[in-house]
């Protein structure tokens, strides 16, 4: 009788732990237990079982006492309202929660009604308890919903029985080899003490210890949520974009649960999501801020196949509160951004503008002087020549500025291939004919990369010209390539007039040129071609010892 007293309680509180009830109705799952030990105090005394007396083939069955009706009421009232709470949460639940619910529910039922016909021989009822049998539905039933739904991971209890067992074991072993060691009576004392301080701060750091790599060898899609929660909002602190928060999120939950594949959906998305949402393959995971949804995450299936389970839904919910703060907490920066990006791009407006108005002016006050004045007086044939070579000339100056705006300001169909940058720096020397100055090549194995081949032959036709300009009578033009890394490097360095300090940092704006006849579109058109393909523009120069222009790709 003394374990069958504790059943309801027992099992009120497992209802509550399974539908996620038990911090709201904790104070009742106390009272039941403290009403079953009462009822445990009184098993021992006349006023639960009276007694033994011979019914039917039995010849010891018990006798109710006085109380024994009140404690089958407690009994009956604990389970059904425990059947009464999952069905409560059932009707509103989803997923694998409403699944485990059902199989839980539908073993109670069984194994309670065939279990209570242990009870109708107490008041005299003749049916025996054959139906007990049904009571191994409600196991079997826990074990179907273990394997198939992911009610428990039973791998999970296993590995963490095993540790707590062998440092138990230890525990006891390390008092025995002690008592065996013979000390006095005082050192005795003093010795158990010291070994009870030293196992109470270390059993918890060794059973971890030993559960770990149990439970990261043998269960598959196993990780250490607390690391992870970690690592995300480590990696979250410097984050001022919210592209960054979703792709540092991915990157995590992908690597720590083995996730097949995960879409990040960035800026608001069209489908309003309300919360974690189960889809047939995997879920979704939106993130929101004080504004609203901002993005989400498709998460797919696991590389284990397993679904997705409580403890992961709890451990995205409190990702996604973390991803919150950190999305209200950027949003100003974004703001700001924004608002710099906007006075940017006027600013860049304004230079090209100006800088257009300035280029075409001066051939177009060529073209309209020499026409106006072309009728003053009579012309001859070689006037009329150079009329027309001016007009002609000024003309091709106009068109070429007008290429080059719209070659700056182009977006092309991208033609990404493999490429070699050495293969395409000697397919790019073959066009250029070099005789003035001294060329040096350095050319090293490197990686291939993914860029448009034409692309890059122009922007590599462009700096080679600017070097050969840089040097008119004579000088060394060097070109060399290396592998630094994941990176691949390619430098053009001139031995010519350099770059003044104050002009260094304008050299890729729109129209900047310290030479007379060039429109200043060339190094503006380079520096947006290679940050279109993946790539990083930067220059070194000294006044009176040379210019280096340094590009790097990413290696394949």
């Amino acid at each position: 009788m003394s374990g069958a007293i504790f059943i309801p309680a027992t099992y009120f509180n497992f209802s509550l732990r399974l539908t996620n009830k038990y911090h709201e109705k904790r104070w009742q799952s106390l009272l039941s237990y403290l009403i079953c030990f009462v009822f445990l105090v009184l098993n021992f005394t006349p006023l639960i079982v009276a007694g033994v007396s011979k019914k039917l083939f039995f010849d010891f069955w018990p006798l109710p006492g006085l109380f024994y009706m009140p404690f089958l009421a407690m009994f009956f009232y604990y389970v059904i309202y425990s059947l009464f709470i999952m069905y409560s949460v059932f009707n509103q639940a989803s997923g694998h929660l409403k699944t485990q619910i059902m199989y839980v529910f539908l073993g109670t039922m069984i194994g309670f009604v065939g279990g209570s016909t242990n009870y109708l021989l107490w008041y005299d009822i003749p049916i025996p308890p054959i139906a007990n049998i049904l009571v191994v539905a409600y196991p079997l039933f826990l074990a179907y919903a273990i394997t198939k739904h992911e009610f428990m991971d039973i791998r999970v209890e296993i590995s963490r029985s095993a540790a707590y067992g062998f440092v138990g074991l230890l525990i006891i072993a390390s008092f025995i080899v002690l008592s065996l060691v013979p000390l006095p009576a005082a050192l005795v004392v003093f010795a158990n003490a010291l070994l009870a301080l030293i196992w109470a701060f270390a059993a918890h750091r060794l059973r971890d210890i030993i559960q770990t790599p149990l439970e990261e060898k043998w269960i598959t899609g196993w990780y250490n949520s607390d690391r992870l929660i970690n690592q995300i909002a480590t990696k979250l602190i410097p984050v001022i974009e919210k592209k960054d928060v979703y792709r540092i999120v991915a990157d995590e939950l992908k690597s720590a649960i083995k996730i097949k594949n995960i879409e990040v959906i960035t800026g608001r998305p069209q489908v309003d999501y309300h919360g974690l949402t189960q889809t047939k393959n995997g879920l979704v995971m939106p993130f929101s801020s004080s504004d609203g949804v901002e993005g989400a995450l498709i998460l797919g299936q696991k590389t284990s196949e397993d679904p997705y389970t409580e403890r992961d839904m709890t451990i995205f919910k409190t990702i996604m509160i973390q991803c919150m703060a950190i999305l209200d907490r950027i949003r100003p920066y974004e703001q700001i951004k924004k608002e710099l990006d906007r006075s940017q791009r006027l600013a860049s407006l304004g230079t090209i503008t100006a800088g257009v108005a300035h280029e075409i002016r001066n051939p177009l006050g060529i073209i309209h002087s020499k026409t106006q004045r072309l009728l003053d007086k009579p012309r001859d044939l070689e006037y009329l020549r150079q009329f027309q070579n001016d007009v002609l000339e000024n003309s091709r100056r106009i068109t070429k500025i007008i290429r080059g705006m719209q070659s700056l300001s182009k977006v092309k169909e991208k033609k990404e291939v493999k490429v070699n940058l050495n293969d395409l720096i000697e397919a790019t020397l073959a066009l250029i004919p070099i005789s003035r100055i001294s060329l040096k090549k350095g050319l090293a194995p490197v990686s291939d990369i993914m860029a448009d081949p034409d692309e890059l032959k122009q922007v590599f036709i462009n700096l080679i010209s600017n070097a050969i300009e840089a040097m008119p009578e004579s000088g060394e033009l060097t070109i060399s390539t290396s592998q630094e890394g994941t990176n691949v490097t390619v430098q053009f360095s001139d031995t010519g007039h350099g770059i003044a300090p104050e002009n260094i940092h304008r050299i890729f704006d729109p129209f900047f040129s310290t030479r007379h006849e060039g429109a200043g579109l060339g190094l503006s058109i380079a520096h947006r071609i290679v940050v279109e393909n993946n790539g990083s523009i930067d220059v070194k120069s000294k006044v009176g010892e040379g210019t280096t222009f340094i590009l790097k790709f990413p290696a394949l």
